[in-house]
């Protein structure tokens, strides 16, 4: 029996090869300091997210997912307003929520 492959996976290699390609080729204005804190506040809030809501364990591909798309779709000079955008967008995942699925595409939340 052949084990099926999350679809995620991909979806975070794709996201990140159009980050990489979009900072190096196209020039798309994507600052480094911005995309890493993008990230890391997205992988924090995620953490923090699943350890306030007692979930089994940590899973870090949602919010790879949505801040490789903040990274790709957030311009701003401020970082007080990148972290507070990417911790509003991965936290809505876990508090707007109907039948166990989150409501709103996290991403487009956050913008």
């Amino acid at each position: 029996m052949q084990r099926q492959r999350d679809p995620r996976i991909y979806q975070i290699a794709t996201l990140a090869a159009l980050v990489a390609y979009g900072a190096s080729r196209l020039d798309l204005e994507i600052q480094l300091a911005a995309a890493t804190v993008i990230i890391a506040t997205a992988l924090a809030t995620q953490f923090l997210c699943t350890k306030l809501f007692s979930l089994p364990r940590f899973d870090p591909r949602s919010a790879l997912i949505s801040s490789l798309s903040l990274c790709l779709l957030l311009r701003t000079g401020s970082m007080s307003l990148v972290v507070g955008t990417t911790a509003i967008a991965i936290a809505s995942k876990f508090f707007l929520r109907i039948d166990g699925r989150h409501v709103f595409n996290p991403t487009n939340f956050g913008l």
